[in-house]
């Protein structure tokens, strides 16, 4: 499936801007099923996991911008590396094991990362991190460091 460079950058800025697949669809004129298709397309023919990893390739090769007035306080903790995760296109359950904790605890974590942003979406947060210079391009595509807050119990070692 070839998808035109028009058609990329208008389902990389719909994505970036937190559209539903369903506004994208309607304003690109196609149906949500050919979207996904489009999408899941996009993901394979730049090798990357998911559409959240997505919009840090698009920002990389110059397809969006990279930086905006976005006065916000990076994401410490246990956020930024959810963060981090969450742009490299991992899943929650894979976000889980890596943070140790739970998937809906990692679910939490991600909701909190969109309200920090003010994002609808976790591929919104992305751009937006990306936007804000709180997040290179370039990180979502390197190995995502050891969690320095490992989950410890009393008598039990990381």
């Amino acid at each position: 499936m070839s998808i035109g460079p028009s058609t990329r950058a208008r389902i990389m800025a719909g994505l970036a801007d937190g559209r539903t697949d369903a506004e994208l669809a309607a304003d690109l004129g196609i149906a949500v099923g050919t979207l996904q298709c489009y999408i899941a397309a996009l993901c394979r023919q730049y090798k990357v996991p998911g559409r959240n990893a997505l919009i840090p390739l698009a920002v990389q090769r110059g397809w969006l911008p990279a930086a905006a007035d976005v006065p916000l306080p990076r994401p410490v903790g246990p956020l930024g590396l959810v963060l981090l995760c969450i742009a490299a296109g991992r899943t929650m359950q894979d976000i889980g094991r890596h943070a140790g904790c739970s998937e809906s605890t990692a679910r939490r974590h991600a909701k909190d990362v969109c309200a920090h942003y003010g994002a609808t979406t976790r591929t919104q947060a992305v751009a937006l991190a990306i936007r804000s210079r709180h997040l290179a391009p370039h990180q979502a595509f390197t190995t995502i460091p050891a969690n320095p807050f490992p989950r410890t119990r009393p008598g039990r070692t990381a």
